[in-house]
């Protein structure tokens, strides 16, 4: 049976630790000597081994897991507070838009017929230049 980098991979760590049955351990040690990657990977599990077995033994260390939620906790409030600030920007456009075409709607309603000879109303252009430049403006109702 030909061993596939992708099979011999998955039975590397196996072999090393002496785990596999001698036809399946033949194998991975036939690849492994005539493939380079294969090879290389067998020595970095090598090399992790050995540097596991020279650590001193003791307990891990403790994590901080209440700072560890605190930041967890911050990021969250960044967050929200940025999706606050833009649901504020989106809203504040609807309503500039609603606004806007309102203003023309009833400008061009309540605005009054064109005769021949006279201009049309300026449109939605001078609603919003009115809107701009004074934004406490009145109606005269009819």
């Amino acid at each position: 049976m030909d061993m596939t980098c992708d099979r011999a991979g998955k039975l590397l760590k196996a072999w090393l630790d002496g785990e596999l049955d001698p036809e399946r351990a033949e194998g991975v040690a036939a690849h492994v000597a005539g493939c380079r990657a294969c090879r290389c990977t067998a020595q970095d599990f090598r090399e992790i081994s050995r540097r596991l077995r020279a650590a001193p033994a003791g307990r891990s260390p403790v994590l901080d897991s209440s700072a560890i939620i605190e930041r967890a906790r911050d990021a969250g409030r960044e967050e929200a507070a940025c999706v606050l600030a833009l649901k504020r920007v989106a809203l504040m456009a609807a309503a500039v838009l609603l606004f806007a075409v309102s203003a023309d709607l009833w400008s061009t309603t309540h605005g009054g017929r064109a005769s021949e000879g006279d201009e049309p109303s300026a449109g939605i252009d001078s609603v919003l230049e009115l809107a701009v430049s004074d934004p406490v403006w009145s109606y005269e109702t009819e």
